[in-house]
């Protein structure tokens, strides 16, 4: 009797904090800056250096295909995937270079990322006190949907740098 009212506070507990995990407002937790701006002589094309940075206080990386999207004569071309980018990883700011055509007005990043520890470490802490106390075996499917409470969901951003119509321009 007294297992089954500890198991129940547990299971109550865990409930709990899904719930207030799913509740709580989410933030926009990455962000991009214009660095710098110039036209290369040589091809013509503008060199436009942004800085992605965590901009709250827990840790987040880029995850999955990130696209960008060039605002030319004020229309917004199809967005291009750009390659996998390893960037927030192990610091919480890092410039990036790009290309672009010197009649580009604006460019929006398309972003995909997670927020947390990068080994979901709340993730397997609760799996493995449901399967150390026997919860898992007994109740897969309520633990399955507590478990997704702290998961690492991959969350979508879009953010847009304006680019100065200057030729050479730096900060």
């Amino acid at each position: 009797m007294r297992r089954n009212v500890v198991i129940g506070l547990a299971v109550g507990l865990l409930a709990g904090a899904g719930v207030f995990a799913l509740s709580a407002p989410r933030l926009g937790l990455v962000d991009a800056k214009l660095v710098r701006a110039e036209v290369l002589r040589t091809s013509g094309l503008k060199t436009v250096t942004v800085e992605f940075k965590n901009s709250g206080r827990r840790q987040a990386w880029l995850d999955g295909d990130m696209k960008i999207q060039l605002r030319v004569a004020n229309r917004w071309e199809d967005p291009q995937k750009l390659p996998r980018l390893n960037i927030l990883l192990q610091t919480n700011r890092e410039n990036v270079v790009f290309a672009v055509p010197p009649d580009a007005q604006a460019c929006r990043f398309l972003v995909a990322y997670r927020v947390g520890s990068v080994g979901r470490s709340s993730y397997c802490q609760v799996y493995f006190f449901l399967a150390r106390h026997g919860l898992r075996a007994r109740f897969p499917r309520f633990c399955d949907l507590v478990l997704k409470c702290f998961e690492s969901r991959l969350r979508h951003t879009t953010l847009e740098v304006p680019l100065p119509e200057e030729q050479p321009w730096q900060t």
